[in-house]
């Protein structure tokens, strides 16, 4: 399947993708966020350790989780969307884990993470800055000479704090996460507050389940479909699974594709409750 015409990207140079699974060749946003509770409050808790992350009114403190929506982008019909609560100090190596387990990909391809400043001239309509900084898992590959041009740190020693609340960039940083670096599927993240010592309960969640996804749209995209593109294609062959062209991406994803499905695609399938289970299980311990 030829792959969807791409935009100009800026990315750091990667290593070639041993993943890569070749797909049979073939001729805005969500809608708003539910209310999840951030405003609510719960009973005096019996002990600090029942309610991480409250001062003594029982409000947000700055070790109370990020509330961030992470956006698949160029996805639409639905936007493919989840929100999270994601405690401060989970690096970003831990980061990635919790992405590939919220947007169901299959862990087989390279990723790296992107920090940009929002401009003043951004802003105003004017093109973005290059990012300032790329997170990678293991950035020892590069040359000398790719090392000068792009500014490479290793994902595990940041955390999702060091970024948010680096004074320079406080108030105008922005994470993306871009997997497989082929495809180009870039997660765009929007920082929207503090969770409330309410966040958890309202999904009927224990205290000390830091990593918890809040709402969501939209089934994950299919891995090796070529981006946003691609996707539309393998969505659009199985609303008419029987014609002669749409057979054979229908039977590629069936059987084939990493993250596919025999019993099918509905684009609209989303369950909060099943991708808290898989987190539950994931759950990281924050440091000593």
């Amino acid at each position: 399947m030829p792959k969807a015409q791409k935009g100009k990207k800026k990315a750091a140079p990667s290593r070639p993708d041993p993943c890569l699974l070749a797909m049979p060749t073939r001729g805005k946003s969500s809608e708003a966020v539910k209310d999840t509770g951030l405003g609510q409050t719960s009973p005096e808790p019996s002990s600090e350790a029942e309610r991480p992350g409250q001062n003594a009114l029982g409000q947000p403190d700055k070790t109370s989780n990020y509330i961030v929506m992470i956006k698949l982008d160029g996805t639409r019909n639905p936007t493919i969307t989840r929100l999270l609560s994601l405690p401060p100090w989970l690096t970003l190596d831990k980061v990635h884990e919790v992405l590939q387990i919220v947007f169901g990909w299959a862990r087989c391809h390279m990723h790296q993470f992107e920090i940009n400043l929002i401009t003043e001239e951004e802003l105003a309509g004017g093109w973005p800055a290059p990012p300032v900084m790329y997170l990678q898992l293991d950035p020892e590959y590069m040359s000398d000479d790719l090392q000068d041009d792009y500014k490479i740190e290793i994902e595990s020693e940041y955390t999702l704090a060091d970024i948010y609340e680096k004074p320079e960039w406080k108030n105008r940083v922005s994470i993306g996460y871009e997997y497989d670096l082929g495809d180009g599927w870039m997660h765009t993240f929007s920082l929207l507050g503090r969770a409330t010592p309410g966040t958890n309960a309202q999904l009927g969640a224990p205290n000390d389940i830091r990593v918890i996804c809040l709402d969501g749209h939209g089934h994950g995209a299919a891995e090796d479909s070529g981006g946003p593109g691609g996707w539309e294609a393998v969505k659009e062959a199985f609303k008419h699974p029987r014609k002669a062209e749409s057979k054979e991406l229908v039977d590629w994803y069936k059987t084939q594709c990493y993250n596919g499905s025999r019993k099918g695609l509905d684009p609209h399938d989303f369950d909060v409750m099943d991708l808290n289970d898989r987190l539950e299980a994931f759950q990281p311990k924050p440091p000593a």
